[in-house]
């Protein structure tokens, strides 16, 4: 009997066995930190991290990245709810203001857009060129796999992303219906009169329809140039006259983002041209404010201006205050 045989046969039984065993063993992998456990997508290592004291909203040494970013970004849905029941803040953005939930969009990654959604994300927020949600899903290809795939070094394909996109779109937009017909500033952000007018029938008093903010509804949709709103809100009874928390008027703040529609509906219900701010400035200082510091306030609560446009605008406001001012002056 060839013995040597018998032996290398025994041998090799013992390899397959123990190896067999190793794959079916857990084997205890040591990460340097929580973001490499989340890439690897090792929720045990996860677990214990944040079990250790990983505070899941602190920034990654090397570039500030948020965990919950980090694992949006790897499309690590499983990861992202998670990290969100264990804390992290589900609106946490990056250095340039975009959000987990615009960055799940933009990547086509819709099991993370559902799971961002279900744990509140802000179906409204902007970064800071103002862009949306619904505004990166469009971005196209070369900009896409510019960021995704030379910067981030992410491996998507476009037929991925863009397949993942055409899903995601509906999920977004339905979302953002439901909460519109929950909330009422959602509906005027979303320039939903219809949902407007249902959330103010069960209003006894516009005057106490405020935002956490502290600006009146009127000012809020003057601000956002929604004339037809402005009109029908006028006609509910708002005060015309009522100030956000800096001060600012309707006509104020339609003067300053050059709404020159809803200023000509302000003007006609008798909106004061005297108007002053808590920092003292009037209408003529608000149709003056440089294009930066404007631009950013637009940007914050939604707005897309045009720098050459709003000179326009302002313009012939100018000429409708003045107009205005005129006829007072004759009056008095």
């Amino acid at each position: 009997m060839n013995t040597s045989w018998l032996k290398f046969s025994f041998h090799m039984f013992v390899l397959f066995v123990g190896l067999s065993m190793l794959s079916c063993t857990h084997v205890r992998v040591e990460y340097e930190n929580l973001w490499d456990a989340i890439e690897a997508d090792d929720i045990g290592a996860i677990k214990k991290f944040l079990h250790d004291g990983v505070d899941p909203n602190s920034g990654r040494e090397s570039d500030n990245r948020l965990p919950l970013m980090h694992a949006t970004l790897y499309d690590k849905a499983n990861v992202v709810e998670l990290l969100i029941e264990n804390g992290a803040d589900v609106n946490g953005t990056d250095v340039v203001g975009n959000s987990c939930l615009m960055t799940a969009a933009f990547l086509g990654a819709v099991d993370s857009v559902q799971t961002l959604i279900a744990g509140g994300a802000n179906l409204l927020h902007r970064n800071v060129i103002g862009e949306d949600v619904i505004d990166v899903i469009a971005i196209n290809w070369r900009m896409t796999n510019y960021y995704a795939n030379e910067i981030y070094q992410l491996g998507v394909t476009r037929e991925a992303v863009e397949a993942g996109r055409d899903k995601a779109r509906p999920i977004l937009l339905e979302a953002r219906k439901q909460a519109a017909e929950q909330d009422i500033w959602v509906a005027l952000a979303l320039d939903r009169l219809d949902l407007v007018k249902n959330h103010l029938t069960e209003v006894d008093d516009i005057a106490t329809v405020v935002s956490t903010d502290g600006s009146p509804i009127l000012v809020a949709a003057s601000a956002l140039g929604q004339v037809e709103t402005v009109k029908y809100l006028l006609h509910s009874g708002a005060d015309i006259e009522s100030r956000d928390a800096f001060g600012s008027t309707s006509l104020f703040v339609a003067a300053l983002f050059g709404h020159e529609e809803t200023t000509k509906v302000l003007l006609e219900n008798d909106a004061d041209v005297a108007t002053v701010n808590f920092q003292g400035t009037n209408l003529n200082g608000a149709l003056q404010l440089d294009w930066d510091v404007t631009n950013g306030i637009a940007t914050l609560i939604g707005l897309s201006l045009e720098k050459e446009e709003l000179k326009k605008a302002r313009a012939k406001i100018k000429e409708l205050i003045e107009a205005r001012q005129d006829v007072q002056n004759s009056a008095d």
